[in-house]
């Protein structure tokens, strides 16, 4: 998941994140990636905002949707706690 427009993000070396994911999902919550580009190098990924496939479905919906039905994107425990430190900490 990306929550910061950071350069580092938009330069990172994603296929060596894509080959250390045991399922290649990115949901882009700042647009900094390149849809066909993610997809051309074997993510599953959606955008906030960004008009999907389908374009009143939610991005998990359309990755789940690529992903097929044997793959659960379930949010971690306390992982809306541990997004509120995370941006108390983070400098905007």
């Amino acid at each position: 998941m990306i929550l910061s427009g950071y350069q580092e993000f938009r330069d990172a070396d994603w296929m060596a994140i894509r080959d250390g994911m045991r399922t290649p999902v990115v949901l882009d919550t700042r647009n900094v990636c390149d849809p066909a580009g993610m997809h051309a190098m074997g993510f599953a990924y959606g955008g906030v905002g960004r008009a999907s496939r389908a374009s009143s479905e939610f991005p998990v919906a359309s990755v789940q949707r690529e992903l097929g039905p044997a793959v659960e994107l379930e949010a971690a425990p306390h992982a809306s706690s541990s997004l509120v430190g995370l941006a108390e900490s983070t400098p905007f």
